[in-house]
């Protein structure tokens, strides 16, 4: 009886084969939360991003002595190719973010996202709404009425400069200046570089266009990223275009198709393609020497005395190939380590000069890499300047990439290609002149 109860029972309860099922009002669902659709996420994740943009990129590394250099205590200076105007400092980070800016200027060069191609044009009126009319570069077009700004794209920028001439000094510079800025909130910058993608994607290239994979697979900030992507806000700085590697052509297609409708910088060593239609749009910088007051002043900050910093630059004034590497910020840092280093009471018999510089430096740097004995560095160091040097018939050459360092490093032994690739990516960290 109990049993025949409880059947019956059940039977009430639970819903007939036929009976249709019932709609569940939508309000009464609970939405799963994510913290990217909030409205304010992008400002509130910068806010955070800021100080692992510090750490990551606001210092860089004194290569003698691993001490963390303030990279907004470099110098730097920017040729404008276009305009025939020089900058320094300030001024250059400030001119690079203009065509970034959140409010675009009247009679600014722009590209307008119209389906799939974008139309080039000047801004010819700033609304009140926030929106823009562009007057098209092409004389029979109409002028484009009230474009938003997220549709509104500012010329990239291309900087080029000699081999370890600052150009990604430039960079972390001017990501740490957007960052620290009150007047560039609008812009998430984030630095890429090209020699990273290229390792990641040598052998299975991604069927998504190579820094946004590289960004998806090898940072946990990736929808901060995306959603800073999607909003026209995300300032891609490409670091070493001249780095690609194999993948030179995809680079050079997807810089011109994809990332430079994105707030984009570039920076390279001077290349053929960089004349060509992919850079067809691109206001084009060149990082310049550092000139004698610039010298001056990075001593004078560094040595904290002016007469130390009087008795550096006489010591430079005595020798033309010292002043020559003075020039180049990264060898000017490492000359005033070595000058700190001997102090200027034992150089009193010994002149300051470049053999006794690199000696000093290369004897310092090759006891800190990490992972490498400093006699195998040696050797290596050795036989890849051997081969640079005597390429060609001995004509040489100064750009070399990693098959003759590795064809070098096969003659010296067991474990020196990846000793080469530890050494390399030192270099590339900025851990080696």
């Amino acid at each position: 009886a109990f049993a025949a109860t409880l059947a019956r029972a059940l039977a009430r309860a639970l819903p007939r084969r036929n009976q249709p099922a019932k709609d569940i009002p939508r309000d009464a669902l609970i939405p799963t939360a994510k913290p990217w659709d909030a409205p304010t996420f992008l400002d509130d994740e910068r806010k955070r991003y800021r100080g692992s943009a510090h750490r990551d990129h606001g210092t860089i590394v004194n290569p003698i002595t691993g001490e963390d250099l303030d990279v907004m205590d470099q110098c730097v200076g920017l040729h404008v190719e276009a305009r025939d105007k020089k900058f320094a400092d300030a001024a250059a980070f400030e001119d690079a973010l203009a065509a970034f800016s959140s409010q675009v200027a009247l009679g600014a060069r722009v590209f307008v996202r119209r389906g799939d191609r974008d139309r080039a044009g000047d801004v010819c009126r700033v609304n009140g709404d926030g929106t823009y009319d562009v007057k098209p570069a092409d004389e029979d077009g109409r002028t484009l009425r009230d474009v938003p700004r997220r549709d509104v794209a500012g010329e990239p920028l291309l900087v080029v400069g000699d081999p370890a001439g600052g150009k990604t000094t430039f960079a972390k510079q001017l990501l740490t200046w957007t960052m620290r800025s009150d007047t560039h909130t609008y812009l998430i910058p984030v630095l890429v570089r090209v020699c990273d993608v290229a390792r990641q994607f040598a052998d299975s290239p991604p069927a998504e266009p190579l820094v946004w994979a590289h960004l998806r697979t090898a940072s946990p900030r990736w929808r901060f990223y995306e959603k800073a992507r999607d909003a026209r806000r995300l300032l891609v700085l490409l670091d070493g275009f001249d780095e690609a590697g194999a993948l030179a052509e995809r680079f050079e297609a997807e810089i011109a198709e994809v990332y430079a409708s994105h707030p984009l910088v570039v920076t390279s060593r001077e290349m053929k393609c960089l004349k060509g239609p992919a850079f067809a749009r691109f206001r084009r910088v060149r990082v310049l020497q550092l000139d004698q007051a610039q010298i001056s002043q990075i001593a004078t900050k560094r040595l904290g005395d002016d007469a130390r910093a009087k008795t550096f630059l006489a010591q430079l004034k005595l020798n033309a190939a010292l002043q020559r590497m003075a020039k180049n910020p990264l060898l000017l840092s490492v000359t005033l380590t070595v000058f700190e280093t001997r102090g200027s009471s034992s150089l009193a018999g010994e002149t300051l000069n470049r053999g006794l510089v690199y000696a000093i430096a290369l004897d310092s740097m090759l006891t800190k890499l990490d992972g490498v004995a400093p006699d195998l560095a040696r050797r290596l160091a050795r036989e890849v300047a051997w081969a640079a040097h005597s390429k060609g018939d001995g004509a040489g050459t100064r750009d070399f990439g990693d098959d003759l360092a590795l064809d070098a490093a096969a003659r010296c032994g067991p474990g020196a290609a990846d000793a080469w690739r530890e050494i390399a990516d030192a270099a590339q960290r900025g851990r080696l002149p």
